[in-house]
């Protein structure tokens, strides 16, 4: 009996069995990543993610002009977890004009989730969030401590086996947003700043600058 090249019948495998697609994720241009599926990513190009459950972690980053002056804005860390199968799939987030508008949207953040046909995506959003110097984050870590409490945006399925019980959680059982106190307007504004450019700076000037922290020289 003849038989036949391997690539013919490794083609003729492929055809009896459906491949396993993936999906893609879009993303807004005032989003810049943090987190995907509990990896460190960041930037706004569209992510590929496996059918099924998948979790992001971003910023809404934004500048405009108020009285004028240039205002630089970075919101909190917001977690968002959905389920896709086999499409091209949205993030829709809004414009914001004024400092109070980021405010409010840091408070109680708005996000719109659609499919390829435009229909609205279920998912769950939460935050990210830490107390104190927000410079140096081990975002990888804070999710996995995040992705072992019973939050509506948790996905247990993501929790890594290594050495997370050192860090604290911050984040106590079915509660989106954590009761801190907040800050006045002008620190506010002094904060986002420094998050802004110390997102930008390369991984020397990082180091550089905490360093001067660590010895207080500034």
């Amino acid at each position: 009996m003849k038989k036949l090249p391997l690539f013919t019948v490794l083609m003729t495998l492929g055809l009896c069995f459906p491949a396993l697609a993936d999906i893609t994720l879009k993303m807004p241009y005032n989003s810049d990543l943090v987190l995907v599926n509990g990896k460190d990513a960041s930037g706004n190009e569209e992510v590929t993610l496996p059918n099924g459950p998948s979790q992001i972690a971003f910023r809404y980053q934004g500048n405009f002009y108020q009285q004028g002056q240039e205002s630089l804005f970075g919101s909190d860390v917001i977690i968002m977890t959905f389920k896709g199968f086999d499409s091209t799939y949205s993030l829709t987030l809004p414009n914001l004009r004024t400092m109070n508008a980021a405010q409010q949207f840091n408070h109680k953040p708005e996000l719109t989730l659609t499919d390829k046909t435009g229909n609205a995506v279920a998912f769950e959003q939460g935050k990210l969030l830490k107390e104190g110097l927000q410079f140096g984050r081990d975002f990888e870590t804070e999710i996995a401590n995040y992705n072992q409490t019973n939050q509506p945006a948790a996905l247990s399925s993501l929790v890594a086996v290594s050495n997370t019980n050192n860090t604290t959680s911050n984040y106590p059982a079915q509660t989106t947003h954590s009761s801190v106190t907040t800050p006045p307007n002008n620190q506010i504004n002094v904060g986002q700043m420094l998050d802004f450019w110390y997102s930008q700076a390369d991984e020397t000037t990082k180091a550089n600058f905490k360093k001067r922290i660590e010895n207080n020289e500034y």
